[in-house]
């Protein structure tokens, strides 16, 4: 009897050990407005004709606007933070995701500079760094988000394996749901005790 409470004890603690190095920085309201802005340009570039390098250009630019809405929320959030687990796991997150921000900045510049007839492949590949990005976050985040990461390189998987050309929907739909997903998961994992 004596055993199984103590088994029991050691079960407590490791799970309010895991939940401790959970990462809080990410934010379900600025995750779905993530999701909301890719849905957003897909629709926008339904009923707009683009050349790929404009194809190519909006969703850099979608990109950007919503890396600078993440990086704002996780700034404030790393300034006014009076916990230092969580300060050290937001330099965490930064560290363990940028590379694969990194890269894909890259691949689509030489892309764009080199390879202008292969540029349909750059949202496959987005998709697919993306997914291994928040892989990489798997040991600091909600235990789900691998199988938003999973979804991400299936998406990247089909689109490499789809077609030749660029459709809106083949970057619209993957980080639409993706970030859906997401932003369900984060709110279900770490805010949905503290609204309650």
């Amino acid at each position: 009897m004596e055993l199984q409470h103590a088994l029991s004890q050691i079960a407590d603690i490791r799970q309010q050990m895991s939940r401790a190095r959970q990462f809080r920085g990410f934010r379900s309201a600025t995750t779905l407005m993530t999701a909301l802005a890719a849905i957003g340009a897909g629709i926008w570039q339904a009923k707009t004709s683009l050349e790929p390098t404009q194809f190519i250009a909006l969703w850099v630019c979608v990109a950007i606007g919503c890396i600078a809405l993440c990086s704002t929320e996780l700034f404030l959030r790393w300034r006014n933070s009076e916990s230092e687990a969580q300060s050290e796991l937001a330099r965490q997150a930064v560290e363990q995701f940028l590379p694969f921000v990194i890269v894909g900045g890259l691949i689509t510049g030489v892309m764009w500079e080199y390879a202008p007839d292969a540029l349909w492949i750059l949202p496959a590949l987005w998709q697919i760094l993306f997914g291994l990005g928040l892989y990489s976050l798997r040991r600091i985040v909600p235990m789900p988000i691998v199988i938003v990461g999973a979804f991400y390189i299936l998406c990247g998987l089909v689109n490499l394996s789809a077609s030749t050309h660029l459709s809106p929907w083949s970057m619209s739909l993957p980080f639409g749901v993706g970030q859906m997903l997401s932003a369900l998961i984060l709110y279900w994992y770490l805010e949905r005790r503290h609204a309650a």
